[in-house]
């Protein structure tokens, strides 16, 4: 229905005046209001533009695409471990060394007293044996006594010097604990002032590549919205890069693009279900022949019950034919003797 273009008030049909305001309504500005009505918003694009503006879509995507795997990657990141304490030492205790005996002079001064003791009861002659064993273990004895007390100072002497030995490794690993712990110190303290300029830094890259992402993925839904190039349900990077190269290597524009990716689509669907139907029916086949493999094998089997159960009948059949021969053979012999 026509509108007056001075007050906006609609028009009836066949009126040449504005109610309204009085303006003349003539055929020229209803058929322009007319033609207005049926005009899209925007001119639709040249082949060209389309082109033009599928190749810039495709880069945003691409854009769009480098920032998302930025993001997921910075989101991955994280900084090294902190430093490790040093452990605190254990303090070493003194190893003592232990008391040896010399063993092989104690026996052989008592087996030399032995042969002594035998000398004076031969010289003396003595007959009584406890007299020797009694000198046998006195000399036994004072050796014992003599070697004791003679390694006593000895044995003080090597106990203090492990004892210096344990204080003097346990002062050496205090001091290479403290010194080792500095150190700690010192690399934590740098650590943590790393650790928060990385932060800030690793902050700052992720928030710039989100808001890259979004301006990326903005820019993308404004170029669609604003040229109208395709429906929404065409607007993947996949789609929009077969319509660039088939718009590229043809004289074809958007719309003949749309129906040839839909052909392409359903090919694929077609092609698809036929390699599925090929699939099911290679596995049937399969089956089938596994079945008629089966049946094969059972009626092999069926075969050969059959044959032995007719060869367990004739075995039957002979040892029966045999009884009744030696039963005949028995009778016949019975009846010559008794005649």
């Amino acid at each position: 229905m026509p509108f007056c273009p001075k007050c906006g008030v609609e028009i009836n049909q066949g009126n040449k005046f504005c109610m309204k305001c009085g303006s003349p309504i003539t055929e020229s500005i209803i058929a322009h209001q007319d033609y207005k009505a049926v005009q899209p918003e925007n001119a639709p694009l040249t082949r060209e533009e389309q082109i033009n503006t599928l190749g810039d879509i495709l880069l945003l995507e691409a854009a769009a695409l480098q920032y998302s795997e930025t993001i997921k990657k910075t989101k991955a990141e994280k900084f090294r471990n902190a430093p490790k304490a040093p452990e605190k030492p254990r303090e070493d205790i003194p190893l003592y060394p232990k008391r040896k005996l010399n063993i092989g002079l104690i026996i052989g001064i008592t087996i030399g007293s032995f042969f002594v003791s035998l000398g004076f009861m031969f010289v003396s002659g003595v007959s009584n044996p406890l007299i020797p064993s009694i000198i046998i273990a006195a000399i036994v004895l004072g050796v014992f006594l003599i070697i004791y007390f003679a390694g006593a100072n000895s044995y003080k002497k090597a106990c203090l010097q492990a004892e210096e030995e344990c204080k003097a490794n346990n002062e050496r690993k205090s001091r290479e604990f403290e010194e080792n712990r500095k150190q700690y110190n010192k690399a934590l303290s740098n650590y943590r002032v790393e650790k928060e300029s990385w932060i800030a830094s690793h902050n700052e890259t992720l928030n710039d590549a989100i808001i890259k992402y979004n301006s990326t993925i903005d820019e993308i839904n404004n170029t669609y919205d604003k040229t109208k190039i395709v429906p929404v349900q065409y607007r993947k990077p996949d789609v929009i890069g077969y319509l660039y190269d088939y718009l590229s290597t043809s004289q074809a524009d958007i719309q003949q693009g749309l129906a040839s990716y839909d052909s392409h689509v359903q090919q694929e669907l077609t092609q698809s279900h036929i390699d599925e139907q090929r699939r099911a029916n290679m596995i049937a086949q399969q089956q089938a022949e596994l079945t008629l493999e089966q049946n094969m094998i059972a009626a092999r089997q069926n075969e050969l019950a059959e044959e032995a159960n007719s060869i367990a009948d004739r075995a039957r059949r002979e040892q029966n034919i045999a009884a009744a021969i030696s039963i005949i053979q028995r009778s016949q012999t019975n009846s010559l003797l008794r005649r």
